[in-house]
């Protein structure tokens, strides 16, 4: 296993696990994101905001180059994001609160939190090779950042008492399957292939929706429409149509798929009966339990893995690409966890996790119109994306006048 300290600008494939796809020091605990060409012996990789290229001269001489964008390009993809939603949240500040504004506001936020960190996240990981460090740090950060909000919270109006110790206690079992399910989608990740993915992730919606209809108390159930059971059909037949073009399936991967909806299923339920039975507790504070949950694990695994992985630090902040990366993940990690508990407290685990699904498909989009993803260059794929999509936003707006937000 590899255990120097990692450079990814190296041009040692020692010091460099993605340096050589070949080479018999690559880490075997992160799968490399390079595509390889035999036929003129090099390697390329290319997400959001990063292109690494690299060649060899007869085997001998290793040719890297690395492409990062701007600090202006990445803020303006996400000024475009962020400044909109931002706007509205003022305007409804301003004019009064409406939960009608409320429930179209916090979904869209919802959804561009997420699409945010996983722009980030693909391009940190394959600077980085390390996503389980990246958690780590990001769990940290939603610590600190939920930890100083609920102490201001607390020291302006005090919710928790001695009586909220049962409701926290409760909530630890959510707190362990959000730990969970973060280490299951690394090895997703590793294991999976987009094909298998996308087919588990959209079938997880109307497994979800079975299961509030027949185990959830009537208190916390939500009924769905017979046009919302329709738009979850069209959103698995649009998965499927995606996942017939690229049919690769593996038995692991089939395996892994399967162990992250074993976990998510009930992580999400139990989240969203616990988030309506301890309103008690604010988000914020949820958040911050989950944050140091998370952190443990995440860091454990980091040091016994990579140990010399914080070696590096210094080197990722000195670039100002990076470190903006860095604090946009930090960021959107966090608002994405806060969102989805602030959204699930007052709407189904269902609608949870088509915007879910939702936001994947948006990101490939991104690509298509940002990035220069080929996509529309296979007429079946772009139709199964576009069938997800518009299935998605169908059923999003048809829950959204059956939330009920406070």
């Amino acid at each position: 296993p590899f255990s120097g300290p990692f450079n990814p600008f190296s041009k040692d494939p020692f010091w460099n696990p993605y340096s050589n796809p070949w080479n018999p020091y690559a880490n075997p605990y992160v799968k490399h994101p390079f595509s390889t060409n035999l036929s003129d012996n090099s390697a390329q990789a290319s997400e959001p905001f990063i292109r690494v290229k690299m060649d060899w001269s007869h085997n001998k001489t290793l040719n890297v180059k690395v492409d990062i964008a701007t600090p202006n390009i990445i803020v303006s993809v996400y000024m475009l994001m962020f400044v909109p939603i931002a706007m509205a949240w003022v305007a409804m500040n301003h004019y009064g609160f409406s939960e009608k504004g409320y429930a179209i506001i916090l979904p869209v936020t919802l959804c561009s939190m997420i699409i945010g960190q996983d722009l980030v996240n693909q391009s940190l990981s394959v600077l980085m090779a390390s996503p389980t460090a990246i958690t780590a740090i990001q769990a940290l950060a939603m610590t600190i950042i939920t930890g100083a909000w609920s102490l201001f919270a607390e020291s302006e109006k005090p919710k928790l008492s001695l009586a909220s110790s049962t409701s926290l206690a409760k909530w630890g079992l959510v707190a362990l399957l959000f730990a969970v399910y973060q280490l299951v989608n690394h090895m997703v990740s590793y294991l999976c292939s987009l094909s298998e993915r996308t087919v588990f992730l959209n079938l997880c919606p109307v497994c979800t929706m079975v299961c509030e209809l027949t185990l959830l108390p009537k208190s916390v159930r939500m009924e769905a429409s017979f046009t919302q059971r329709m738009s979850l059909c069209a959103m698995v037949l649009g998965a499927l149509l995606f996942s017939l073009q690229y049919p690769d399936f593996t038995p692991s991967g089939i395996v892994a798929a399967f162990v992250l909806v074993l976990v998510l299923l009930p992580y999400r339920l139990l989240q969203r009966w616990l988030l309506v039975e301890c309103m008690e507790l604010s988000v914020p504070v949820l958040a911050c339990y989950d944050g140091l949950m998370l952190l443990a694990p995440a860091w454990a695994i980091t040091a016994s893995k990579q140990e010399h992985f914080w070696q590096t630090w210094g080197g990722w902040l000195m670039n100002p690409s990076i470190a903006l990366m860095l604090a946009l993940s930090w960021m959107t990690f966090t608002g994405a966890h806060v969102c989805s508990l602030l959204m699930l407290r007052g709407s189904s685990a269902t609608h949870y996790l088509v915007l879910h699904n939702l936001s994947g498909f948006i990101v490939v989009f991104e690509g298509i119109a940002f990035f220069g993803d080929k996509v529309v260059q296979a007429p079946l794929v772009f139709a199964g994306i576009t069938i997800s999509l518009c299935s998605g936003l169908w059923y999003a707006l048809e829950a959204t006048g059956r939330s009920t937000f406070h």
